[in-house]
C-alpha cells in the first residue's frame, strides 16, 4: 500500500479541506462484497469505534486556532472525551464559570438523526459558520491540532516571525512530530508522501517550518503543497496597506521556501483579489477544488483495476 499523510492549516484551508474528505468519504465501502475503485488505505486509515464497528478515517493533521474547531470535539472526534464526565481534583469550595457551549449546526443534528432529512432544508447549508458545521467525517483524536486563540489587537495575520514562533512552541509543548505525526507514518506499510493545503497569511510561516522539520527527517519523502495565497496582489488597490504589505511578503516568504521543502507547489489564489479581466467569473474554489480531488483519486486508484 502507498499511503498519503495529509496537513491541513489554517480556517480556509480546513474549509476546502472538509469539501475535499467529504467528497472521499462518499467512495468508502465497508462491505467485502462490495467493489470499489479507490484504495481507501492511501488516504485512510481504518479503526474501531467504542461498539467494536468498523469505521475509517483520514490520516490528517488539522492545525487551527482553538475557536475555530467549533463543534467538532464534540460531533466529530472518535474515541472523544466528554467535559462532563472529567473528575474533580479539587475538594474544596469552587465557583464553576462555563462558556455558553457552542450549538449544534443543523446539518450535523440531521446526521445524527439520519440522513433521511438531508437536502430537504435551506437552513441545512445557511449560517455556517465552522468548517466542521458541515463535516462527514470522523477524526482520530491524534488528527485534532489545537492551537491557542490569539487576541484580534495583535494583528499577527501576515506575520512571518510570529508563526515561526507560534509553531517552535507548539512543536515543544506537544510534541506533534515525534507523537502525531510519527505515530500516523508507523502506521503506513509504504509511505508514498504528503499532500498540504494552508493558509498562508495565518499559517505560512507555521507550516513552512513544519515542513522544514518534516524535510530534516524524510528528505526523501516527496509532498506536493496547495497554499492559499493571500486575498492580495502586488500592484493592487490596497497595496499601500501595511497589512497588505505583509501578506504579500508573507506569500513570497512561503513560496520561496517551498523551492526547497516540495516536489511539487500549486498556489491557489481567490479570483476576487484579481484584476477585473472579462473571464474572471468563471472561476472559483469549487473549480480548484476538483483538480485537487482529481489528482489525489489518481493516486488512490485501486491498480487492480
Amino acid at each position: 500500500m502507498r499511503e498519503i499523510l495529509y496537513i491541513q492549516a489554517g480556517p480556509l484551508a480546513n474549509f476546502a479541506g472538509t469539501h475535499f474528505w467529504n467528497t472521499q468519504e462518499q467512495y468508502l465501502t465497508y462491505s467485502e462484497s462490495e467493489s470499489f475503485s479507490v484504495e481507501h488505505d492511501v488516504s485512510f486509515r481504518e479503526g474501531s469505534d467504542k461498539k467494536g464497528n468498523s469505521i475509517y478515517c483520514p490520516r490528517l493533521l488539522v492545525f487551527d486556532r482553538k475557536s475555530q474547531f467549533g463543534t467538532l470535539a464534540r460531533n466529530g472526534v472518535l474515541y472523544g472525551d466528554d467535559d462532563d464526565e472529567l473528575p474533580n481534583a479539587w475538594d474544596g469550595s469552587s465557583v464553576e464559570l462555563r462558556q455558553e457551549a457552542i450549538p449544534d449546526h443543523p446539518y450535523q443534528t440531521k446526521l445524527l438523526e439520519g440522513e433521511s432529512g438531508i437536502g430537504e432544508s435551506a437552513s441545512i447549508t445557511q449560517d455556517v459558520k465552522f468548517w466542521s458545521d458541515f463535516n462527514r467525517v470522523y477524526y482520530h483524536p491524534r488528527s485534532i491540532q489545537m492551537l491557542p486563540d490569539i487576541s484580534d489587537w495583535q494583528g499577527a495575520e501576515g506575520d512571518w516571525i510570529h508563526g515561526l514562533n507560534s509553531f517552535t512552541h507548539f512543536a515543544e509543548e506537544t510534541d506533534v512530530m515525534e507523537t502525531s505525526m510519527r505515530l500516523f507514518l508507523e502506521e503506513c506499510d509504504a509511505f508514498q508522501g504528503m499532500q498540504v493545503i494552508n493558509d498562508t497569511a495565518t499559517f505560512g510561516s507555521f507550516t513552512h517550518s513544519l515542513l522544514s522539520t518534516f524535510h530534516d527527517e524524510l528528505s526523501k519523502a516527496p509532498s506536493i503543497v496547495f497554499p492559499l495565497l493571500a486575498n492580495v496582489v502586488p500592484r493592487g488597490k490596497h497595496i499601500d496597506e501595511p497589512s497588505s504589505t505583509r501578506k504579500i511578503l508573507n506569500d513570497a516568504l512561503f513560496l520561496r521556501g517551498q523551492n526547497d521543502l516540495s516536489l511539487t507547489t500549486v498556489p491557489i489564489q481567490s479570483p476576487l483579489s484579481w484584476n477585473e479581466p472579462p473571464w474572471k467569473n468563471i472561476l472559483s474554489l469549487t473549480v480548484c477544488l476538483y483538480f485537487i480531488s482529481s489528482s489525489t483519486a489518481i493516486l488512490s486508484r485501486n491498480e487492480g483495476q
